[in-house]
């Protein structure tokens, strides 16, 4: 009954979005919550047409409010999860992966131009957003300017009005291809002070996936500090450090042997290039033992 109440008292329906269906409140992304508004009530937190809690009035209550809110979301996820495996109960999250992917001032285009070519082909929900410079770099290295595909959704990145930017939506995964050592600054700050940072420091405190395609040389010891900052947040950092192993003919294909560990560290099942003792017998020959 406690941690009921702590939840009850504490859980952010403010920050949910609720459908009303007959006398159960259904909080959007967790299962269906039986008689919440009946138990709001009798707390004293909420009156029928209004599910944000009201003032509360002892000191009792007050300190639940306060500190019982880590508490009650664990409780959030699990009274959802109860739901889902007693009852059968579906949950409405999107069945796809959907990724978001940042693209910053650093050099490095044909890395997102790849990057996004891949993800429409496997049919993974992608969604792009860029920072004031990246247009500049596009221009400079890409002469036709960055092909988006059909089912790429642009945001831009001074709108806060983009799924991700809330940690009730978060994306599956993240990508800051190319990452400068600017923005990795500020994502191990967490500044938050814009829409892709703010995405960043979203992906990170939600444990989702994280990746930095870092590119820069030499690297003094304050890129180190944030590269080792945003490691230990739960971030990946990755160079773009392209392998040659394959003997690449074509400047796109050295590009996807970068290109396809994102892919793998994100989970999209690929077949993109070759991979380590996969050449053929004849190519592998001619490769060293390490």
């Amino acid at each position: 009954w406690a941690m009921t109440d702590s939840f009850i008292s504490s859980y952010p329906f403010s920050e949910q979005k609720l459908l009303e269906s007959g006398d159960e409140w259904v909080p959007y992304g967790y299962a269906k919550i039986h008689d919440i508004h009946f138990i709001l009530k009798r707390l004293g937190c909420a009156s029928k047409r209004n599910p944000t809690p009201l003032k509360l009035d002892s000191m009792e209550r007050r300190i639940k409010w306060h500190c019982c809110t880590f508490l009650g979301r664990i409780l959030a996820y699990s009274v959802g999860a109860y739901h889902v495996l007693l009852m059968g109960q579906e949950t409405t999250s999107d069945p796809k992966l959907r990724v978001l992917v940042g693209v910053t001032g650093a050099s490095g285009a044909i890395y997102t131009q790849r990057l996004l070519q891949h993800l429409c082909r496997y049919q993974v929900q992608t969604h792009l957003i860029m920072s004031p410079y990246a247009s500049q770099v596009i221009e400079a290295e890409l002469p036709g300017g960055l092909v988006l595909p059909d089912k790429v959704q642009l945001h831009q990145s001074k709108s806060m009005n983009l799924p991700f930017a809330s940690g009730s939506n978060p994306p599956d995964a993240m990508v800051v291809v190319p990452c400068s050592m600017g923005t990795l600054a500020r994502i191990a700050q967490g500044t938050s002070e814009d829409a892709m940072l703010r995405c960043a420091d979203v992906a990170l405190k939600e444990r989702r996936k994280l990746i930095l395609v870092t590119r820069e040389t030499p690297l003094n010891l304050i890129h180190i500090r944030n590269m080792e900052a945003v490691t230990e947040a739960g971030g990946v950092i990755m160079p773009a450090s392209p392998h040659f192993y394959h003997q690449p003919k074509t400047i796109e294909e050295i590009a996807d042997t970068v290109v396809t560990r994102i892919l793998d560290h994100i989970g999209v099942q690929h077949q993109v290039g070759s991979r380590w003792q996969q050449l053929l017998p004849e190519a592998s020959s001619r490769i060293p033992d390490r």
